[in-house]
């Protein structure tokens, strides 16, 4: 949805600021003034969207791509999620190639386990990143019980299979329950409101 030919007032957080029409601008943004450094700050709770900085003197309409590089500013705009998702990958993908080289044919089953369920909710997270962007109340809610769960039940599958019995017997399961309820948040947060119309 593109702004009208001539201008249009942006309803922002902060304050309403009118802009001129720019091709492909979008009438959803987060409007700062101050330095780049201070509108910055504001936008790492922010998903990475057209961004109007509007200072004394001037007026500046930056769009922030997919990759989140802010053009002209030197700015970038981190995806938690899609980091998340990558370190968990990464690591699923370690512990599998160790389970299948460096440890016992006997304990071989429970780092495959671990790391496939770690890779599983690797991706999930990416689906978190998307509703989150989306401004779905609950996005976050459930990737923090997957991240969670994640780490409790695949951490300390791969604690029993490199070292030995986990001190505390009931993180394999609270971990199970996590995931469990990540994944009924998740729906939940599937029928959220879209706040955040995407570019």
């Amino acid at each position: 949805m593109r702004l009208p030919a001539a201008s249009a007032t942006v309803a922002v957080p902060w304050r309403r600021v009118t802009v001129p029409a720019l091709p492909g601008a979008v009438p959803w943004a987060w409007a700062a003034s101050g330095s780049a450094s201070e509108a910055s700050r504001r936008m790492r709770a922010t998903p990475c969207r057209t961004v109007i900085i509007a200072s004394r003197s001037w007026l500046k309409v930056s769009s922030l791509s997919r990759a989140g590089m802010w053009s002209g500013q030197g700015v970038r705009c981190m995806r938690p999620w899609i980091l998340l998702a990558a370190i968990n990958g990464a690591l699923a993908l370690g512990f599998a190639a160790y389970g299948a080289h460096g440890v016992d044919a006997g304990v071989a089953p429970l780092v495959e386990k671990a790391s496939q369920f770690q890779l599983i909710h690797a991706v999930v997270l990416l689906s978190i990143d998307r509703l989150a962007a989306e401004g779905r109340r609950w996005a976050a809610v459930a990737g923090g019980l997957i991240l969670a769960g994640t780490v409790l039940f695949a951490g300390s599958l791969y604690f029993k299979a490199m070292i030995g019995p986990f001190p505390v017997p009931l993180v394999t399961p609270a971990g199970g329950v996590a995931l469990i309820l990540g994944w009924v948040v998740l729906a939940a947060a599937a029928f959220g409101r879209n706040t955040h119309p995407a570019i």
